[in-house]
């Protein structure tokens, strides 16, 4: 399995509450890409695009918000809102985010469905893993979700407005603005490392057993 530097954002754990995950499960495949970015954007501790604090519900709970995803899926939802999933603050105890790699190494896992002890209880690897991707499909798009969160932390960081990131980049403006918004099928691993490598950063590749 190929991983492109997905230990450079420690993220946090996600649980998902209720039945969000079945309810995520209703929406076009296209639909759940895009909600599989933001919730690993949370992850990263970073906002997601479009959501709202659900804090009547309890800390950390988001209401994330799709709209308008191409169907790729007949009769599946384009988009909609799920109160998915609470983030904690840290792993366990308030404690430092670990990296992906050490909360796996670790046996606690890093997203969680339903209630430890009940018989809907579930445990992944990532939040790819828990949307019923193959490993294979799941290890691209975790590629992918992580170099989009670095370029759009790099943005932001430097305070780049869209046409100068754009330039910067090498791409017109839409693609900037489709990268900020977490568009991630339009985007692939090529596209990404060429835009990193105009902003001279560099890609680290490693393969470590699955």
């Amino acid at each position: 399995m190929v991983y492109i530097a997905t230990d450079i954002f420690p993220l946090k754990r996600l649980v998902f509450l209720g039945d969000s995950k079945k309810l995520l499960m209703t929406f076009s495949r296209a639909a759940i890409r895009k909600f599989g970015y933001e919730l690993q954007k949370a992850q990263a501790g970073e906002q997601p695009s479009d959501s709202k604090s659900m804090k009547s519900i309890g800390p950390g709970v988001e209401e994330i918000r799709v709209r308008n995803v191409p169907s790729d899926l007949p009769g599946a939802k384009t988009g909609g809102r799920v109160r998915s999933a609470r983030v904690s603050k840290g792993v366990a105890g308030n404690k430092p985010a670990r990296p992906r790699t050490r909360a796996k190494a670790s046996g606690r896992a890093l997203v969680t469905s339903g209630r430890k002890g009940e018989p809907d209880y579930q445990e992944f690897d990532t939040v790819w893993d828990a949307l019923g991707f193959s490993p294979q499909e799941a290890a691209n798009l975790e590629a992918r979700s992580t170099l989009m969160l670095q370029l759009d932390k790099l943005i932001k960081k430097n305070g780049w407005t869209q046409a100068s990131a754009a330039k910067r980049c090498g791409v017109s403006q839409p693609r900037i603005n489709d990268l900020l918004r977490g568009r991630i099928d339009k985007f692939s691993i090529d596209a990404l490392v060429i835009m990193a490598a105009h902003l001279g950063q560099k890609v680290h590749i490693q393969l470590e057993a699955a």
